[in-house]
């Protein structure tokens, strides 16, 4: 029996490539009869909206709240236009009264698939976005699916590479990736570098995917470079549309510890990449 996405959430904003991920995630809902939220994050934080609350008559920053709030509403409609063309029956769209991570983390902890974007620096030249899919995974414990820019694959993912390890965070990844994977026509089970000693973990978690009605293909790999590269040279170079993978790594207070593997592949991922930790 199939596992399905009920609940997904497509973070929606001002960038250049949102509507590719709006896509992905109207595809995806439509093939899992699931309901599709798009998430507009104001910038407004609980703190900031307190602060303002206290200083309600300062004219210096109530106008500038007022043009985060009209943006969000303009993106918002966007949204729904959008997927009301590509048939998505069930949708709505949230505008969140928070900052980026924070807002998208805790509406993703309430749904089955979270669906962002990798960071464009053209796009925000004064933030740094470029760990926010792994904050948001290691906050919700939600898969995260991100889009790159201009990726060329729009319909849901027919060849999927899983980067498989012995570790717990690439189980809950093939876990959060089950509705994909039991659609998927092609799914390579990759192991960079196995140890000489023969199989192991790998035959494992292939026989569990059989059980599910996922076939695989069992791939190993050598190399002496850096892994993450190795991950996505042969992510691209097999043709697959999509790589899933555990995001390794853990937050102290606010600030992102991640694993090489996963920061190399967040930062140079040209294939649409499914993480969780």
């Amino acid at each position: 029996m199939n596992t399905c996405y009920k609940v997904i959430l497509v973070h929606i904003d001002r960038s250049r490539y949102c509507a590719d991920r709006v896509e992905w995630a109207a595809n995806i809902a439509l093939e899992e009869n699931a309901h599709l939220i798009g998430a507009a994050m104001t910038g407004v934080s609980k703190f900031l909206h307190d602060t303002v609350a206290m200083h309600a008559d300062d004219p210096a920053i109530v106008p500038y709240l007022e043009t985060l709030r009209q943006q969000s509403d303009v993106v918002r409609r966007q949204f729904e236009d959008s997927v009301k063309n590509f048939g998505v029956s069930s949708f709505e769209s949230r505008a969140v009264e928070e900052e980026i991570a924070l807002g998208i983390s805790t509406q993703a902890r309430y749904c089955d698939l979270v669906i962002l974007g990798k960071y464009d620096r053209e796009d925000f030249p004064g933030a740094d976005h470029v760990d926010l899919p792994a904050y948001v995974a290691l906050q919700s414990g939600c898969p995260v699916l991100i889009v790159p820019p201009l990726a060329s694959f729009k319909h849901t993912p027919r060849h999927i590479v899983v980067a498989w390890n012995p570790g717990s965070e690439a189980r809950q990844a093939v876990q959060g990736a089950m509705p994909l994977l039991q659609r998927a026509g092609k799914v390579q089970l990759l192991v960079i570098n196995p140890p000489a000693s023969g199989p192991g973990s790998e035959s494992d978690i292939a026989l569990y995917l059989s059980r599910h009605d996922v076939g695989v293909e069992l791939v190993a790999h050598h190399t002496s470079g850096d892994i993450g590269r190795a991950l996505l040279s042969f992510t691209a170079d097999s043709g697959a549309d999509l790589l899933v993978m555990g995001c390794y790594g853990h937050t102290r207070l606010r600030e992102l510890l991640l694993g090489g593997v996963t920061r190399t592949v967040l930062s140079e991922m040209t294939v649409p990449v499914l993480m969780q930790h």
